[in-house]
């Protein structure tokens, strides 16, 4: 179970985030954590050629990486 989500840099190539790699806290609603067409910063953990499976994660995502997605956007 997850979130299934396009990525913008890799011409909308659809991967997904899964239930566990969304937060490091309890998760009780998806929704409160992801919302339709919203700009999310996640991080690639594993790509299946064969199955052409893309598992990521947002709770793995340093303050790094959502600083420079905000300077790219404002």
């Amino acid at each position: 179970m997850g979130a299934y989500v396009h990525l913008l840099e890799y011409n909308n190539i659809e991967g997904m985030v899964l239930l566990s790699e969304l937060s490091r806290r309890r998760i009780r609603s998806i929704n409160k954590l992801i919302r339709i067409g919203r700009d999310e910063c996640v991080v690639v953990i594993r790509v299946d050629k064969d199955k052409g499976y893309i598992d990521l994660s947002k709770r793995r995502v340093g303050t790094r990486g959502y600083c420079e997605m905000y300077r790219e956007i404002f």
